[in-house]
């Protein structure tokens, strides 16, 4: 990843309590922020999920590939 941006990019977990604070900072409102918080709470809790009988891909994509030509 270091060569498509330009600098390291470690995943972190980040604790629920942080989730607004973090997408608030990433330029997120308040308002949109607290609707992920819910969509995500909502998703691991294992009360939405993809529509049954819909196509789901699987696979791998290199990151090149991806962000190639944003980079550009």
């Amino acid at each position: 990843m270091y060569a498509i941006s330009g600098r390291q990019i470690v995943a972190e977990a980040v604790p629920e309590s942080n989730w607004i604070p973090v997408l608030t900072r990433g330029g997120a409102s308040e308002s949109y922020a607290n609707q992920i918080r819910e969509l995500y709470v909502a998703h691991n809790a294992g009360r939405i999920d993809v529509e049954p009988g819909g196509e789901v891909r699987l696979g791998t994509t290199e990151l090149r590939r991806a962000f190639g030509p944003l980079c550009r």
